[in-house]
């Protein structure tokens, strides 16, 4: 066999070496680079600063965080998040305590004062800077055992109705309201079933189950039209909670449920959210609508709700510009930051469309795409294929030419 004696040209040879170590540098490092860009953008920026000596301890500030209800509760557990992310998040030079009044298993109010007490007294005069108070028993109980208690500022959370006269109990008050969005559930409920006969709203027999049911009549008399039926299952009218399930599971057809609050029953009995608010879900053959984010991922559909990490964050927020910035409220209440959420599984089961949804709305426990979960695999090995064809290509052209010089 006749070989050429013609050499390939060098700079040929040079050019196709240069691309290979390119091809090999893109490789490793593009995507590397997209992953570094994509955790930037999902990755929030750190706020300003608010004390620059951190080892000045005259700098330091203790915050005090009273709880009305248990360390496992899911509203407690999401308010607490809220508050302890954002001091984090805004780097604030804070000392936290925090403090659990359990008034849904302590159920006597006439035991919330004393406990209360307690837990103060526990803490040495002149030390806190703020206290932040999560919902109505907790924030009653510290309006009603004096003044004393008072000339720290006080920022609360989660309550349905703002104490009267408060600002001449304590000079600096402030705080969230929880808005329950009863009205907004409703509305869209019969736009997504326009054929609903009967309404059935939950509420329990607890001082915030009374405010729940209050406010459910209101939007009830609001909204729905005089043809549709109302039932009340009210824990105040002595509802058991074996009654209350065995009702739910015979509810007639084209019924939607307005869960709002099920946790003290008519016999006075606690029924922890985070184990049966999934066994309600489960007895209930009809669309189930919720107002706040309690036993969100229990099985009901989901709704327009107010968001306990959400209740955290805003009133954190509001203690840190009483802290640093000497921040003289200019009204008492703040409004609530509602969202809309929706369970994948159950929009599935009753056919809702993506498109009905309010605008804004998230969706979850909707399955991840393979690709989706697994981009940056895909794209990684995606790179390092093409190059490693690339290679072989350019390795095989040049062991051609090298054979014919």
């Amino acid at each position: 066999m006749h070989y050429t004696n013609k050499k390939r040209d060098p700079l040929v040879i040079g050019t196709y070496r240069v691309l290979l170590f390119l091809c090999l540098c893109f490789s490793i490092f593009i995507p590397r680079i997209l992953a570094a860009q994509t955790a930037s953008v999902n990755t929030p920026r750190a706020e300003v600063v608010l004390n620059f000596n951190e080892f000045d301890y005259n700098l330091r500030k203790s915050v005090l965080v009273i709880n009305s209800y248990h360390q496992g509760h899911p509203w407690t557990d999401g308010i607490t998040r809220g508050v302890l992310r954002t001091f984090s998040k805004r780097n604030a030079h804070v000392e936290i305590h925090i403090e659990n009044l359990d008034s849904k298993r302590i159920v006597n109010p006439e035991l919330w004062n004393t406990i209360l007490i307690q837990k103060l007294e526990s803490y040495p005069a002149e030390y806190l800077d703020l206290i932040i108070v999560s919902d109505d028993n907790a924030l009653n109980a510290l309006i009603d055992i004096g003044h004393k208690y008072h000339s720290i500022p006080i920022v609360f959370c989660g309550i349905s109705h703002a104490p009267e006269k408060i600002t001449e109990i304590c000079h600096s008050f402030v705080g969230v309201k929880e808005y329950l969005p009863h009205k907004e559930n409703l509305e869209l409920g019969m736009r997504l079933f326009p054929e609903t006969e009967n309404i059935v709203v939950i509420t329990d027999n607890s001082e915030t189950g009374i405010s729940h049911r209050i406010a459910a009549e209101k939007a009830i008399d609001e909204v729905l039209p005089e043809n549709i039926r109302v039932i009340l299952l009210d824990g105040t009218t002595g509802l058991t909670t074996p009654e209350m399930v065995r009702q739910l599971k015979t509810l007639p057809e084209k019924t939607l449920v307005l869960f709002s609050i099920w946790q003290i029953d008519g016999d006075g009995n606690y029924w922890d959210p985070e184990k049966y608010y999934r066994l309600y879900a489960e007895a209930c053959d009809v669309p189930v609508f919720i107002v706040t984010d309690v036993g969100l991922r229990e099985g009901f559909l989901g709704g327009h709700i107010s968001v306990s990490e959400n209740q955290g964050e805003l009133a954190a927020e509001l203690g840190l510009k009483i802290l640093y910035r000497g921040y003289q409220p200019d009204k008492l209440i703040y409004d609530d930051n509602n969202q809309w959420y929706f369970n994948w599984k159950e929009l599935r089961r009753w056919k809702i469309a993506r498109p009905s949804l309010p605008s804004g709305a998230i969706v979850f426990n909707r399955p991840m795409a393979v690709y989706r979960e697994y981009a940056f695999f895909f794209l990684d090995h995606a790179w390092i294929d093409h190059c490693i064809i690339c290679s072989a290509v350019v390795n095989s052209d040049l062991s051609f030419s090298l054979s014919q010089e």
